[in-house]
Parts: C-alpha cells; structure tokens; sequence
C-alpha cells in the first residue's frame, strides 16, 4: 500500500511539474496573442513612422500630427490587437482635436519578426517617445501617455520614466502576477512569470494628473497624483460616466470599436486637465 501511496504521489508531483514548465515557457504565447496578418495601417492625415530601434530592429507608429496648442495622445494597444487596428482611433482623436500617436509592440503586425518580451517592449515604446520629441518636435509637456489592458503596463513604466505628462489607463491590471494568479491559483505564478508589468508598485510614485477608466463599472475614477515637488497628493475628478445597472463584461476583443468609442471620449477628458 505504501508503495502504490509513494508511486501515486510521485505521479501527481511530476505531473505538477509538468504543468508548472508548460506554464513558465508557454507563458508568453498565452501573454501575447498577437494577430497573424502583417497588415501596413492607412489612414489619411496620418504618417507611418518607422523608427530604428534597439539591437537594429524597427520600431512602427501611426503618427497624426496635433493642431497649434492641442496635446498629442500617445496609445500602446492590447495585448490581442496591433497597430493595423488603431487607425480608427487615431482618426477619432482628430476629430476630436487631438493629436495621435498609436505604438507598435516588437513581436507585433509589421514587427513581427523583433524579440517579444517585457524589455523589448518598454525599448520600443522609449525610442518612439524619443521620435516623438526629437524628430517629430512634440514637448514632453504635450504628450498623454494612454495604454489599454496590456498597454497599460507600457503606459505607466514610460510614466515612470518622465516620458509624458498626463497619464490614461483604459481597463488596467495590478500586474501580471496578480492576473497569472487568478488563472492558476494553483500554481507558484509568483516565481513563474517572466512578465511582471508591475504597475500596482510603480503607480504611487507618479506625479502627474491620471485617469482610470475601467469599463465593466461603467464609470472612471481618477488616480492621486502629486505635485512636481514631491507635495502632498491631491485628487481631481476628470470624468465619470452615470451609473447604469450591470451589464455583460466588456470584451474588447470581440467588439473593440463599439466599446473604445466610450473609452476613447473619456480618455480625451483628462487632456483637459490644467497643470503636470
């Protein structure tokens, strides 16, 4: 009997074992489900920016050009969308009066063939940022730095870096620990995940006015945000939808433009906001 209890649990630990390899080198096919077509994004009154970037990769940004005095909203997409799917948005910020400027991810679209990864990702987005202010001749004053689901693990580390001024999470996550261990409670996700997008820890020491818009409530919220100096926080409120009975989670795979038409008018509000 102890033998077959020994064999048994033998089996179940390789097993776990198994799963727990599958998981740490599977991870990042399941982190990032890029589309499969390489399709080049045309949008009128916009420029495609191919950009060099590190280890001679190239760096892809859908860039539309801000009026005189008007902020130019820089958008790092989900992680199931690339940057063919982003020139709707770029045309609505247009509209709006805005300026835009839609990043690619390596390992994404037209940079399929780059490294993917955490790193790689946060190169790609400082050297577009860096096009921005250099060759494109926007101020770091003027840039809103916007990230949706994964994006906004991008957003809140160029934040953290000084690169913008004003900062939109659109359905953010506290890091992708905390997601990986929703999925398989099971599992040790904290020594398994290569990926962390920790912004839960890098969120308090940001100073500069934040909106959090998360869709399935319905409403925004504002992040505390701190003076230059270092003072004490202080909380305004940008926009907030009306409260409205439960309805279906947003998925924003299925349906993106319905549900970002929302997301990007409340993303739009916080350009409005006076003072960094």
């Amino acid at each position: 009997m102890r033998f077959i209890m020994g064999w048994v649990a033998a089996l179940l630990a390789a097993m776990y074992g198994a799963l727990a390899a599958a998981a740490f080198f599977g991870q990042r096919a399941l982190m990032y489900p890029a589309p499969f077509s390489a399709i080049e994004p045309r949008l009128e009154g916009a420029s495609l920016e191919r950009i060099a970037g590190p280890g001679g990769t190239t760096v892809y940004a859908l860039y539309a050009k801000a009026p005189e005095k008007a902020p130019t909203l820089v958008h790092f997409h989900g992680n199931g969308e690339d940057l063919a799917g982003q020139a709707w948005l770029v045309h609505r910020l247009r509209m709006a009066g805005i300026g835009a400027y839609a990043v690619e991810y390596p390992g994404y679209g037209l940079a399929a063939g780059a490294p993917l990864g955490e790193e790689p990702i946060y190169d790609a987005a400082e050297a577009a940022l860096e096009h921005l202010r250099t060759r494109l001749g926007v101020p770091r004053e003027s840039i809103v730095l916007e990230g949706q689901s994964l994006g906004t693990g991008v957003a809140t580390e160029m934040a953290r870096r000084g690169l913008g001024a004003r900062l939109v999470l659109l359905s953010p996550f506290t890091s992708m620990v905390d997601m990986a261990a929703r999925v398989a409670p099971f599992l040790p996700t904290r020594w398994l995940v290569r990926d962390r997008y920790d912004t839960i820890h890098k969120a308090p020491a940001l100073r500069m006015p934040a909106l959090v818009v998360h869709e399935h409530e319905r409403r925004s919220r504002s992040l505390r945000h701190g003076s230059p100096s270092g003072g004490p926080s202080a909380e305004r409120r940008i926009h907030r939808h009306p409260r409205r009975p439960p309805r279906r989670p947003f998925r924003h795979r299925r349906d993106p433009r319905r549900a970002n038409s929302r997301l990007a008018r409340g993303a739009a509000a916080v350009t409005k906001v006076e003072g960094n």
